[in-house]
């Protein structure tokens, strides 16, 4: 260090002391780091000047700085890593180089990657040359050593920590060996430099799946470069705030645009090549753009027409640079050095950095408030040189934010020590992390470590296909013999990000739940541009890969919303999305045996026609764990406490109908919707204040509403004017963390109990309970601040949302609370009394039966395309798949030829017989017998003709299934409708469309500018315009309401019936001017009932409109509610306040968008019911029967099952009548059958019935089950032999006190008797009791016989016998 420096290092210690004393804070010259001078132009570290692993012999070569490191005694498959350190006296863009040697003939001996500062580690050449960013072609020949470009890295000022690991281990030499002369870097001129091979920066499989090549004469002047024929993406860090130039190198013509965080850049200029001896070295230059300091991504997009894959032209990019116009010079941030993104540990410091654009120190008014606005530290002349601290002590958990004067500039979060906490394995509350979309994989860890801190042990991640499965380059190929990258060093199975994101979780013992999404876009390619595929081996193949790779990491989830816009396309058929989620499915059981799936993520509200039709179609066999999305939207800024919607609830009703109700609910996504006030990127604290007090009320009051697992949307950060983030865009937390974290931490396991009934009426509490220690905590919540008054049987603490103690309570002693809109624990040492809240707790299991092989065997039904002449043969254009998403194919009458795919995904061959049934209102083709090769794919043709009598716009059903060795697969089931309008009766006098009174938030649009005028005419009514003129604008929309001034009469209506004029779209700008197929027309109602709160209903998928004149029906079956409570959980056209006709904007499409509402009207059809049903009940002691009432579709009795007094009981249909008998007799009195009827095209159908039985039962008792070690025997459960603890469950039907003897006897299959046990028992009166001993199986045991009897003189029965059929293993 040179004199001056030395000077101006004392001075900066004695300015930093001086202004800490003068304003009395806590910093010191212990926050002060010093500077290192070094050449900002070349960093050198030879290849001896590491840190090397021990065992490695090191012999110098005859180039200076040239070393060979060998080591041929260690075991396989190992790893060392070879430590460098540069020292840059500045922060920036460095272009790194390795320098190194080649083996020609042999390629390099080892699997060879790199990392940056303990990063994550990216392979630049593995073993077996499939990947090499090494050995290719060097760039320099240095003496005898090969230079190396690794491309750009980002240097931090002071030590950077270069990493190279070698693994692998390679036969034919003997041992692992490095051939290393060191590594150096190079300041760049630029700003920003992105060089399109590095693995340093890039996020999109396609960069390594699309081979990075090395530097030809022909193509590249410099580095290596990459081939692309999709979009490629890379992380980059912006290092200050400002607007910056854009140039790409590459072959220009072929790049299309650039997207920077989501905003799409043109190109502006494509510059001559600067050498003309290259292909890559033409700069297209784009728009300028504005960046904040930080971290950013950037995508590559190739022109499409100019790429042809046939003929080798692609988009070959070299590198990026972004270069500063002008800086943003009064941006102030915050770093917080001793953090996990900003979240302290109360056993340390909290030390926070502040930086400015210019890196000169900072002085100003800072004040650090808590979450409840209490001044925790406050400096109106706070003075802090660069790469100083100011340092808080002792500080209590909870949220904190700095303020400069009055304005927030960030936020951080103090959470007890996790050494010692304890991590609850069965916890309920689990979050949304997404960090595989929206975190840089560099920066993982810490966001695994933010997780730990939470104490979450569940996250839900994203897995797509497209990440997975490369490029167009391999034509999308999934080859199932390429090795996981764990076990090939790189390029190989699950690409490098997700192996990297699933390991980071596995080392913090995080379990995941990966949404697998996104996949058949590019599976098939018969289906272009379609989201689900007919291929059903791919889709088989894809589970089994991701499955098999990653192995039992949690539970995979199967779809992301499915019924929604965006994912399936609207001529996409129900039947055929369910048919490739079943092959999926199997795929993934197949991959890892061990591993539940969760259903697809469904996310509207209940039962909807898209919900219903999967159902039917048997899909729910092929899941352990139902899953389900429930989001609500503010509504009120004033409104502080908002309440979960009751998706839970209906969700509960829908699976009830076919008998789910021990199938576990996993809530995935549910957050709190807020949108964004302008030029924000994050919440203001009024609305975190508001999404950390709905955190947790929401997961409370959806375990009280049955969801068994809980997921809060969303961790990461994701751009949007939609915000729910845990972690704010500068990678801090906001409050909705430490409102997580104080739930977590307090609640523990949080078994649900049940609800609170002692409290005010606006007032709610919610108790669970902590199964580690027994401790019960009720969590209350107000509608409006109060005092309450509880006296506890135990004693206990009072916590606050952010998890601190506020008081202690004694046992029986009166204590006042304060309770408001943000919640409070009342954590007691013991319990609450039973009296004093009403019992929530659920019965759940985990245990799904397996697949057997006729279950494994899927049909698909795919439908023929109906075009007009000269349209593309599409389904996109067929007449028949208009909608057929929401309301079936649309039939003319006319017979049709149905493909009939039948996949056998079993290992084994199998003989189907494959049988069509139209219910009688079509009539189809003889059933067809083939024989299938395991994993064979056989296509049949069906002729269906259809009856001359179809009910007009009847929604009905066609349904496949094959049979196998007396068994049968699950159901084909498709819909399809006659429409006929021509007689349908309508009414529009119920609102006045030509009126401009007649509307209501007429400018509720995100366009600008908008219009509305009265028209008059032919096509006269309410002419709405809306210009959009924001091409990275994705969410366009406007929805004005209609009111509805009469809502009687939409009473007993059927849908909505409108007609629009739609204009010429106009253009703007000089944009390509889009049609009205970029348009859907989107539909709105809103309820009376709850005033500003009231039920909103939404048919989202709409439909597409055309030019000119247009008349449409939408049925109320196609509306789904997005928000807010319903009383009676439906929508109710005779309760409508408005109707919304609005319209959303697909993609980049702008322009002027101008239609006419001639009239919105009801229509009225007559609906025809099409199932069988049940006449009055007729009881005995031993059953109750139902006469069946015929129509079409009749009763499956295989499906079927019943309950009697919540007891399962067995169903049976002989001569028109469907009977039910009990698990043991009826007593005399008032009885309750619950029926879950199942239809023969998979429709589901709840009876509740209460009947009497007025017989006198034979006996006193019933045996209603038999459990060994906890395990209740069915028939045919398979146990080892061995011995058991076996409980009778023995319920009274005499209404007396009954004690007794229960005996258990053991046979073997022909019928010798093996062991025999007698226990004894008492029952009291309507109640039950178990009688347990203990049980030997013998490896002959195939049958235990149960019953009771009074007393051993006379065993005299008490009740019949009970048989139960098991098996050895």
């Amino acid at each position: 260090m040179d004199t001056v420096a030395k000077k101006y290092h004392i001075l900066c210690i004695v300015i930093i002391i001086l202004t800490a004393l003068a304003a009395s804070i806590n910093a010191s010259a212990d926050g002060i780091s010093g500077t290192v001078e070094n050449s900002p132009e070349k960093l050198t570290a030879v290849g001896n000047d590491c840190e090397k692993p021990s065992g490695f012999k090191e012999t110098a070569q005859d180039t200076d700085g040239y070393y060979w490191y060998e080591n041929n005694s260690a075991a396989d498959n190992l790893s060392f890593d070879f430590v460098y350190t540069l020292t840059a006296a500045e922060s920036g863009y460095y272009e790194l180089y390795f320098k190194g040697k080649s083996n020609a003939s042999a390629g390099w001996y080892n699997a060879v990657s790199l990392s940056l500062n303990g990063g994550e580690s990216y392979p630049i050449h593995t073993s077996d040359n499939t990947l090499s960013l090494l050995g290719k072609s060097a760039e320099i020949v240095d003496g005898k050593v090969n230079v190396y470009d690794l491309g750009t890295v980002w240097l931090k000022s002071g030590d950077n920590k270069i990493t190279l690991t070698i693994s692998g281990y390679r036969k034919s030499y003997g041992g692992y060996v490095l051939c290393t002369a060191g590594v150096y870097a190079e300041r760049l001129a630029d700003d920003i430099r992105i060089t399109a091979e590095s693995p340093m920066y890039a996020d999109s499989a396609n960069i390594f799946q699309s081979k990075s090549e090395g530097a030809s004469s022909a193509v590249a002047e410099h580095s290596t470069f990459i081939r692309l024929a999709d979009s490629a993406q890379y992380t980059f860090y912006a290092p200050k705030s400002g607007t910056y130039s854009t140039g790409v190198f590459c072959r220009s013509a072929a790049l299309g645009s650039v997207t920077i965080d989501g905003k799409s850049l043109g190109i502006t200029e494509r510059k001559a090549q600067t050498n003309p001896n290259y292909a890559i070295t033409s700069e297209a230059v784009t728009e300028d753009i504005f960046l904040t300091k930080g971290r950013h991504t950037i995508k590559f997009n190739p022109a499409s027409d100019k790429i042809d894959m046939n003929n080798g032209l692609y988009l070959d990019i070299d590198y990026a640079r972004l270069n500063l116009k002008t800086a943003q010079s009064d941006k102030v941030s915050l770093e917080y050095p001793n953090s996990t993104l900003g979240i302290f540990e109360s056993d340390g410091d909290v030390r926070i950095k502040f930086i400015t654009e210019t890196d000169s120190g900072f002085s100003g008014h800072i004040i650090v408030k808590d979450f409840y606005g209490n001044i925790v530290y406050e400096n109106s002349a706070l003075s802090v040189a660069p790469n100083s601290e100011l340092i808080l002590k002792n500080l209590p958990i909870g949220h904190y934010t700095v303020y400069l004067g009055e304005n927030g500039i960030d936020y951080f979060a103090v959470v007890k020590p996790l050494s010692g906490r304890i991590k609850y394995e069965s916890s309920p509350f689990a979050i949304d992390a997404a960090a595989a979309w929206n975190t840089d994989i560099r920066d993982h860890k810490d966001y695994v470590r933010a997780m730990e801190l939470l104490g979450v042990g569940y996250v839900r991640e994203r897995l797509s296909w497209d990440h997975i499965n490369g490029s167009s380059i391999n034509n999308f190929a999934l080859d199932l013999s390429t090795k996981p990258y764990a076990q090939k060093g790189g390029n190989g199975g699950v690409p490098i990000r997700y192996d990297l994101f699933m390991q980071n979780y596995k080392n913090a013992g995080i379990k995941v739940l990966p949404d697998v999404c996104s996949m058949a876009s590019v599976v098939s390619r018969k289906w272009k541009n379609g989201r689900v595929t007919t291929d059903l081996k791919s889709a088989y193949d894809y589970g089994y890969y991701i499955a098999s790779t990653l192995g039992n990491i949690g539970v995979y989830e199967l779809w992301n919303e499915p019924e929604t816009d965006g994912a399936m396309f609207r001529y996409e058929s129900p039947d055929m999305y369910a048919a490739m989620i079943k092959a999926m499915s199997i795929g993934i059981k197949d991959g890892c045996g061990n591993s539940k799936i969760a259903s697809p993520a469904f996310a509207s509200f209940g039962e909807t026609y898209f919900t219903d039709m999967v159902f039917k179609n048997d899909l729910m066999k092929f899941f352990d764990i139902y899953n389900y999305h429930a989001h609500r939207q503010p509504n009120s800024e004033t409104e502080l406490l908002k309440h979960l919607p009751d998706v839970p609830r209906l969700e509960n009703e829908f699976l009830e109908k076919y008998h789910l109700q021990k199938m576990p609910r996993w809530n995935t996504e549910c957050g709190l919707l807020t949108r964004l006030e302008d030029n924000r990127d994050t919440q203001t604290p009024k609305q975190q204040r508001v999404s950390a007090n709905y955190s947790v009320v929401s997961a409370t009051e959806s375990l009280a509403q049955g969801t068994d697992k809980h997921f809060w949307y969303l961790f990461t950060y994701m751009n949007g004017v939609i915000n729910t983030n845990t972690i704010t865009s500068a990678e801090h937390p906001s409050a909705i963390y430490s409102a997580l974290y104080a739930m977590i931490d307090i609640l523990g396991d949080a078994k649900y109990k049940g609800k609170l009934n002692i409290l005010p009426d606006d007032t709610y509490g919610y108790i669970t309970e902590n199964t580690q220690n027994g401790k019960e905590t009720a969590v209350i919540f107000s509608e409006t601040a109060k005092q309450i008054i509880l006296t506890p049987t135990a004693n206990g603490e009072v916590f606050n949302l952010m998890g601190n103690k506020t008081k202690d309570i004694s046992a029986g002693e009166a204590a006042t609370l304060d309770v408001s809109e943000s919640p409070i624990y009342l954590r007691l040492d013991g319990r609450f009394e039973s009296a004093d809240y009403e019992n929530g707790e659920t019965e759940r299991s985990y245990d799904s039966e397996p697949l057997d092989a006729a279950e494994r065997i899927i049909i698909n039904q795919i439908y023929p395309n109906k075009v007009d002449e000269g349209a593309s043969n599409h389904p996109e254009n067929s007449k028949l798949h208009r909608d057929v998403k929401t309301s079936g194919y649309k039939i003319d009458g006319e017979p049709i030829t149905i493909t009939v795919d039948v996949i056998n995904l079993n290992p084994s061959s199998a003989s189907v017989t494959v049988v069509g049934n139209g219910f009688g209102y079509a009539e189809v083709s003889a059933a067809q017998q083939i024989t299938l090769e395991p994993y064979e794919k056989k296509s049949l043709k069906y002729t269906v003709s259809f009856s001359g009598s179809l009910p007009p716009n009847e929604i009905l059903p066609l349904e496949f299934h094959g049979e196998i060795d007396g068994q049968t697969t699950t159901k084909s089931v498709s819909q399809y409708v006659k429409e006929d309008y021509a007689t349908v009766k309508t009414d529009y006098s119920f609102a006045n469309v030509k009126s401009e009174n007649g509307w209501d938030r007429l400018n509720n649009t995100s366009a600008n500018p908008k219009s509305h005028q009265i028209t008059t005419g032919e096509y006269g009514g309410m002419k709405l315009s809306y210009t959009f003129s924001d091409k990275n604008d994705a969410n366009k929309w406007a929805l004005p309401y209609l009111k509805v001034a009469d809502p009687q009469r939409l009473k007993n209506s059927t849908g909505l019936v409108m007609e629009y004029y739609l204009d010429a779209i106009e253009g703007i700008n000089g944009e390509t001017v889009p049609d009205w197929n970029d348009v859907t027309f989107i539909f709105q109602v809103r309820e009376t009932r709850g005033g500003d709160s009231a039920a909103v209903y939404l048919d989202e998928i709409g439909v597409n409109l055309t030019e000119g004149y247009n008349r449409i029906y939408v049925p109320w079956s196609r509306f789904s509610r997005i928000s807010n409570t319903d009383e009676n959980a439906q929508l109710d056209p005779d309760d409508l306040s408005a109707i919304s006709t609005g319209i959303k904007v697909k993609g980049a499409s702008v322009g002027k968008f101008s239609y006419t509402v001639i009239s919105v009207g009801a229509y009225f059809l007559e609906e025809t019911d099409i199932y069988d049903s049940l006449g009055e009940p007729t009881a005995s002691s031993d059953s109750v029967s139902f006469g069946i009432i015929q129509k079409a579709v009749a009763i499956d009795e295989r499906e079927t099952t019943a309950e009697t007094d919540g007891e399962d009981s067995e169903v049976t249909i002989d001569n028109g009548r469907l009977c039910i008998t009990p698990n043991g007799q009826m007593k005399f009195g008032e009885h309750t059958a619950k029926i879950y009827l199942r239809y023969a095209d998979g429709k589901g159908r709840q009876y509740n019935v209460n009947f009497m039985q007025s017989q006198t039962p034979d006996v006193k008792l019933n045996i209603t089950g038999l459990s060994l070690d906890g395990k209740k025997i069915t028939d045919g459960a398979a146990f080892k032999s061995g011995e058991y603890t076996a409980k009778t469950e023995i319920k009274d039907i005499s209404g007396e006190r009954i004690s007794g003897y229960a005996l258990v006897a053991q046979y073997s299959t022909n019928d010798e008797l093996l062991e025999i046990k007698m226990p004894e028992f008492e029952v009291k009166a309507d109640e039950k009791t178990c009688a347990e001993c203990l049980l030997n199986l013998s490896d002959k045991t195939a049958l235990i016989k149960v019953f009771a009897f009074d007393d051993l003189r006379t065993i005299k029965p008490l009740s019949k016998s009970k048989k139960y059929k098991i098996s050895i293993l």
